[in-house]
């Protein structure tokens, strides 16, 4: 396997807010929403829980103070937008946007 160095990510406001929307996986019947405040990205779960996410290289954050969560974002054939969470023995839960739905580019 050969590791490939990322280049660290700080991104815009507006990178951020075609991110923002409400975010839902049925396998897992959990939803998230996406908002940026302040230019501060964060999850918002049920019941108002936040989780800070911090940037680590494009489209790519880690979560809060969690040790190894991460999300990801990935696009689909159509230019839209896929959300990923994984931790520890979670690998790759996909999450769909609900609400929000601005092309990534």
């Amino acid at each position: 396997e050969q590791y490939v160095p990322e280049r660290e990510w700080s991104p815009t406001p507006a990178e951020l807010t075609r991110l923002a929307g409400v975010w839902r996986s049925d396998e897992a019947d959990a939803t998230f929403t996406f908002t940026v405040e302040r230019g501060e990205a964060a999850l918002v779960q049920r019941h108002g829980r936040r989780l800070v996410l911090r940037p680590l290289y494009q489209d790519h954050f880690m979560v809060g103070e969690t040790p190894g969560a991460v999300v990801w974002f990935t696009r689909d054939s159509r230019g839209g937008a896929i959300l990923h969470f994984g931790m520890g023995r979670l690998r790759d839960m996909p999450f769909v946007r609900l609400t929000g739905a601005a092309r990534l580019q």
